[in-house]
């Protein structure tokens, strides 16, 4: 992400609707060859109980899913990458969803993390 224009406040969101089933799939579905390539597993786990279509930016998902993951396969010698999307809070009109990517590698060390 362009941490200049976020610090700036020049980042533009959309707010459109789009299909969050079908905007991860496609994201998996291009980072399946960098992974096989590497001998691992990729794994999408999307909750049944969380909605498809949703209102937002997807071409920020599909960046920050890209990259997050894409470091994971990067980061990760052998085992799996798995994105997980899971309704955290659902309302009437809105919803709160967690987008996760967790890998089997070698992780942050703890005095690294902040």
């Amino acid at each position: 992400m362009d941490f200049s224009k976020i610090e700036a406040g020049k980042m533009a969101i959309e707010s459109v609707p789009f299909d969050l089933l079908k905007e991860t799939e496609q994201c998996a579905a291009l980072l399946i060859p960098r992974a096989r390539a590497k001998g691992l597993e990729l794994l999408l786990h999307y909750d049944p109980q969380t909605p498809t279509e949703v209102i937002g930016d997807p071409g920020r998902v599909r960046q920050i899913l890209l990259n997050l993951a894409g470091n994971a396969i990067k980061f990760t010698e052998r085992g799996r990458v798995t994105i997980a999307v899971e309704c955290m809070e659902r309302g009437e009109s809105d919803a709160r969803i967690r987008i996760s990517v967790e890998n089997t590698g070698i992780g942050i060390p703890e005095e690294q993390q902040e």
